[in-house]
């Protein structure tokens, strides 16, 4: 499925207004609940990550999942994190993957897609010359048969 990059506010540089980013549009799960939320699609960040506000309209307990320390988010910053087991839903793909995501208060993050996890399950190809990113699951990569 292709889908284009998205206008975000740029706030790391004055002089520029917007960026584009590839945002991509997902629907997490976790038990009956679920959430919609747009999310930066990042091959540079080991993990998924989420905002505490997400994990707690999932109804988890955010605080109870094994903690995580990531560097790298904030300015040099480690930012700490709640890992949780959950489902995950790209908008215009049908299947859901199981997704170890960290849910974290770090006013940087609300969604970011990773390596883990994500990358393992989807194949991602960016032509941000042309303004679009490619999400391709895996499943569908595989010969028929195998």
């Amino acid at each position: 499925m292709k889908y284009k990059y998205r206008k975000a506010p740029d706030d790391s540089d004055p002089s520029r207004r917007w960026i584009a980013r590839p945002i991509l549009q997902v629907r997490l799960y976790y038990g009956l609940k679920h959430q919609d939320i747009r999310c930066l699609v990042d091959s540079g960040a080991d993990d998924s990550l989420f905002h505490t506000s997400v994990g707690e309209r999932l109804g988890i307990d955010v605080q109870a999942g094994r903690l995580k320390r990531f560097a790298g988010i904030a300015a040099g910053q480690f930012v700490d994190a709640h890992m949780h087991t959950i489902q995950i839903q790209i908008q215009g793909l049908s299947e859901k993957i199981d997704l170890e995501a960290g849910f974290t208060d770090s006013e940087w993050v609300y969604g970011v897609l990773g390596q883990s996890g994500f990358f393992q399950n989807y194949r991602v190809t960016f032509e941000r010359f042309r303004g679009r990113f490619e999400v391709t699951s895996r499943a569908r990569l595989r010969p028929p048969g195998t």
